[in-house]
């Protein structure tokens, strides 16, 4: 994958999609500072795109749907650098690139599971413990319409035995699993 996008990268050098899975091969492969280099320079081009200065849209493509087509983009760039900037040990460049892809985000999940990585960031960064428990408390936003689930109707058989479940992302993805 890495030797493609390259090539579509030395094809075309402003080619997005290629920069992009480019840098995603590098931080694969844990090329930390090739990779943050490359998606700084993808996001400022990304960025140029959304809002060019001059004023100029690209007239070969339908203006709406390229806007949705370069914010997906930059999305995708502004995790990346949140990733590749956590394991390069820079949280702060993590956490602002979390605070800009949840703008990016394309859904409600989306922006909660970034809000909660952002929140994870407060870990590693000098935060001001008032600040960080503000941060933590409006995680509570993304649940406000959901209503807790109520134990009330539950059947109980005493001589059944209870059957507990764990539900958790981690159990084959974590690094302690390794």
């Amino acid at each position: 994958a890495e030797r493609l996008a390259r090539q579509a990268v030395t094809h075309d050098a402003a080619h997005f999609r290629g920069r992009l899975v480019l840098a995603g091969t590098l931080g694969a492969r844990f090329a930390l500072i090739e990779e943050l280099a490359l998606l700084a320079a993808l996001i400022r081009d990304l960025e140029r795109a959304l809002l060019p200065e001059d004023g100029h849209v690209d007239e070969e493509h339908d203006p709406a749907a390229w806007a949705r087509h370069l914010r997906h983009f930059l999305y995708c760039a502004r995790g990346l650098e949140a990733d590749a900037a956590y394991l390069a040990a820079d949280p702060e460049r993590a956490a602002a690139a979390l605070q800009s892809a949840s703008a990016l985000a394309p859904d409600l999940g989306q922006t909660a599971s970034l809000y909660s990585k952002y929140l994870f960031m407060t870990n590693y960064r000098r935060t001001v413990p008032k600040t960080a428990r503000q941060a933590a408390l409006m995680f509570d936003e993304f649940f406000r319409g959901v209503r807790a689930y109520s134990h009330d109707g539950v059947r109980r058989v005493p001589e059944k035995r209870l059957r507990i479940g764990y539900i958790s992302r981690d159990f084959r993805l974590h690094a302690m699993a390794y």
